[in-house]
Formats: structure tokens, sequence, C-alpha cells
């Protein structure tokens, strides 16, 4: 865990899981192995931890500790059912957040 002692413990921890996981699941992701010839449940849970600790990992343009504790969605390509993609699930930041509402359609406020 010295590689990341800079963050804060937490957030060290959950790392420390997550590369763990993927010692054991996927032993040459730190050498950036391919991993496309793999079972599609395994193919979206390495690329759920990856995209996992991209975020955790996070830093500022100083180089400061900036992580980003979001979840992660995985989603399969309608095109190629054995393709997925993990997209971070940025947090509402308040109640006036309207950023996941969908914007009012211009044909609510007219008459026929």
């Amino acid at each position: 865990m010295g590689a990341h002692s800079d963050f804060p413990p937490y957030i060290a921890a959950k790392i420390q899981s997550h590369e763990d996981e993927l010692d054991a699941i996927w032993p040459n992701w730190r050498q950036k192995a391919r991993f496309d010839h793999v079972d599609y449940q395994l193919k979206a849970r390495i690329k759920w931890l990856l995209k996992r600790l991209a975020l955790l990992t996070s830093r500022d343009e100083h180089g400061n500790p900036a992580p980003k504790d979001w979840d992660v969605l995985v989603v399969k390509d309608k095109r190629n059912p054995s393709q997925c993609y993990a997209h971070p699930v940025i947090p509402a930041t308040g109640e006036n957040d309207d950023s996941s509402r969908a914007p009012a359609s211009p044909l609510l406020g007219m008459s026929s």
C-alpha cells in the first residue's frame, strides 16, 4: 500500500483491495496485457475495477491526491455483445443539481 500512502487511509484501502483482486483474476494487468479473450463477466469485472482504480487514484493538476470515490456502471455494447464499457457515475452535487434530470420539452408549453 506504500505507493498510495498519500491518499486518505480509506481510499488507500479500496485501491489496495481493487489491485489485489486484479492480481488474482488478471495477473498481467499491470503490464496492460490484453483481456479480450476472457468471458464477458470477467471482462466486465476487469473493466469495472480498472475504472474504479482510475477514479480512486485521481490527482489534481498539482499532483495532489484528488480521489473520486464514484460508482461505475458497466454497459454492454449493443452491436458487439462480447464488448462492454465502464463509465463513471457522477454523483449529484446538491439539491439544485439537475444534471441527471431530462431537460423540459419545449413542446410542453405549446398548445395545439
